[in-house]
């Protein structure tokens, strides 16, 4: 599947929610990482309204220079509700923080 279908059905998914959790697999690796926080930044691009959240439990510091503006949440998932959520990096549902 091209990128750019990827990416319309991603903004077809965004189009209709306010809030957004993306979140990745426990013990974030760097792919993990720059997967959740590309996704975020094109969100963010497509979408500046919405807000939108990344979660990566217990992120290694030495991904630190690609959260430069500490946008990520880690260790404690906010107390909110999401309208959706999009796991990447993860094969199940049990590999999520």
């Amino acid at each position: 599947m091209g990128i750019s279908i990827i990416m319309n059905k991603l903004k077809m998914l965004v189009q209709d929610a306010d809030k957004v959790l993306i979140a990745g697999h426990k013990r974030p690796d760097g792919d993990c990482t720059g997967a959740c926080i590309a996704a975020y930044h094109f969100l963010k691009k497509e979408f500046p309204e919405k807000q939108i959240t990344v979660f990566l439990e217990n992120m290694p510091e030495v991904y630190a220079f690609l959260d430069e503006h500490r946008e990520i949440v880690t260790n404690q998932l906010p107390d909110q509700t999401y309208d959706l959520f999009i796991a990447l990096d993860s094969s199940t549902a049990d590999c999520l923080g």
